[in-house]
């Protein structure tokens, strides 16, 4: 509940810093509007309320401040302006309204740490991002120390912050402060071994030979460190130190890296073709793949390699398991039942060309390519009555996939140029850079047009009663709509049909 009175105040918190620190916007207001000098007034390090605010990333509350006039460019007992803060923060909505209302973004601190420092410090890629791409900020810029943002990142060790440092020429890494330390020094002093490695693949092997002024190799700052933080850093360095190879880029593990990609790919089916040569296959394969679980289990996101790469072992594996899938459902769940005939109610025996002359099977039983039951369609496999709502099934899923790939790739153009002001302007610009996306989206838009009519076909022909090889008739039926319906019903519930038309028995008779 607000307080209506500044002297209900407890004392000792009849403050506006007290306010901001707790987020009650109505004392705040209240507080303001019984004495708007109060927006100047600074605490704790020399902090004016707006500084309170950017560290609460209440751009409500900054905004409420704002319009109180709280100066923007104010400064602490360090010569940190709020906008300082904002950019250690990483708020960018609060930064972009600070410089809406006056902030001066060439302001540095008693340090000579300016906007692109304090963001880094705090790591976050969006606020640098914005720094430099809208308001034209170099990362190359130092401090009085003569630190450059990337001496920054590696002490602190933010690592989407020194990635996006190391790309696009942003940072000379064989730059030195004034002790001499180069990017690797610093990060070697601070434990940071993913970040020594990214340098060492981005600046090379050389990094590891230059000597800061006191003549101290990287290696030589945590050659008596005992804390455990140090110890793959250690590792790090030594192993390159003595390959006494002073050119050259670190290499990951690159075979490492293949292996857990194929491994599920091809340890699955090498472990269903042993097990298949046995007569337990059944059992062998069951304990194959729970030593698979197991050793899959025992690996992280990321390589146990410092460079941190990601494990390609989960994205083989979902690779693995669609490919297989695929291969299993078309080439033996989909026309596996077409390959032989159905088998004869309480009987072992299968239904043969016999069963045909003797009156027991309709003539349209008969496929001529597998000389069993039904036609064969353009799988290159017969489509029987046994597994025709597998197909059916089939047609549907790959209709929802493709629907799926036209959205993704339609938010895809929009995402290259969100400023196109016409549809017209986007796809000219996509025709002309774009041929491999456009062309697959095209080609899934029509296959999405023929899969649903060749879906309604098949509903169609199934709800007379009929398949696509037998449509008596020419293919027309006295069935009523509801009778129609139920046919469908009962197909997919695999329980005969509800219906069928009195002709096309005639039709069947007299063939």
């Amino acid at each position: 509940m607000a307080l209506t009175d500044p002297a209900a105040f407890p004392e000792g918190t009849r403050s506006l810093h007290f306010a901001i620190t707790n987020m009650k916007i109505a004392d705040i207001q209240l507080l303001l509007s019984q004495d708007p000098k109060a927006v100047h007034e600074k605490g704790f390090n020399g902090q004016t309320p707006l500084h309170k605010a950017v560290m609460t990333c209440s751009i409500q509350v900054v905004d409420l401040l704002l319009a109180y006039k709280a100066d923007p460019n104010a400064l602490n007992d360090f010569k940190e302006t709020p906008f300082h803060f904002a950019c250690k923060h990483g708020d960018v909505l609060i930064m972009n309204l600070l410089l809406q209302n006056n902030a001066n973004i060439k302001l540095v601190d008693q340090s000579g740490k300016g906007p692109i420092h304090h963001a880094v410090h705090g790591g976050s890629v969006l606020a640098l991002h914005f720094l430099t791409d809208a308001c034209g900020l170099s990362t190359h810029v130092r401090d009085t120390n003569l630190s450059t943002p990337l001496h920054v990142v590696c002490a602190h060790g933010h690592l989407e912050a020194l990635d996006y440092l190391l790309r696009k020429e942003r940072s000379d890494l064989s730059a030195h402060n004034s002790h001499g330390n180069n990017a690797m020094h610093i990060a070697a002093n601070a434990g940071n071994s993913w970040s020594c490695w990214r340098l060492l693949e981005e600046g090379g092997l050389e990094l590891l030979y230059q000597q800061n002024r006191e003549g101290k190799l990287p290696l030589d700052l945590i050659t008596n460190q005992k804390d455990l933080k140090f110890k793959e850093t250690w590792d790090l360095l030594t192993y390159y130190t003595k390959c006494n190879q002073k050119s050259g880029r670190a290499k990951g593990p690159i075979v490492g890296w293949y292996f857990h990609g194929l491994l599920p790919l091809l340890s699955y089916p090498l472990l269903v073709i042993l097990a298949s040569q046995t007569s337990r296959s059944g059992a062998i394969t069951l304990a194959g793949l729970v030593v698979l679980s197991i050793v899959l289990l025992q690996h992280s996101h990321r390589m146990n390699h410092v460079c941190r790469w990601p494990n390609p072992m989960y994205l083989a594996l979902f690779f693995a398991g669609m490919l297989h899938s695929m291969i299993c459902f078309y080439y033996s769940v989909l026309p596996g039942v077409a390959k032989e005939s159905a088998r004869k109610p309480g009987s072992l025996w299968m239904y043969n060309v016999q069963d045909i002359a003797d009156g027991t099977l309709k003539t349209r039983a008969f496929c001529v390519v597998c000389e069993t039951d039904h036609h064969c369609l353009f799988l290159y496999r017969c489509i029987a009555r046994d597994n025709h709502r597998l197909f059916l099934g089939f047609v549907f899923v790959i209709i929802i996939e493709m629907l799926f790939f036209l959205y993704a790739t339609k938010l895809y153009f929009v995402m290259l140029d969100p400023e196109h002001e016409t549809t017209s302007a986007l796809i000219r610009d996509v025709f002309n850079s774009r041929p491999w996306q456009w062309s697959l989206f095209v080609g899934n838009a029509f296959y999405i047009v023929w899969g649903i009519k060749l879906l309604a076909f098949q509903l169609n022909v199934v709800s007379k009663g009929h398949t696509t090889a037998y449509q008596p008739n020419e293919g027309r039926t006295r069935l009523s709509r509801k009778q129609r319906l139920y046919n469908i019903v009962y197909f997919f519930m695999d329980w005969g049909y509800y219906a069928t038309d009195v002709l096309d028995d005639i039709k069947a008779f007299n063939i």
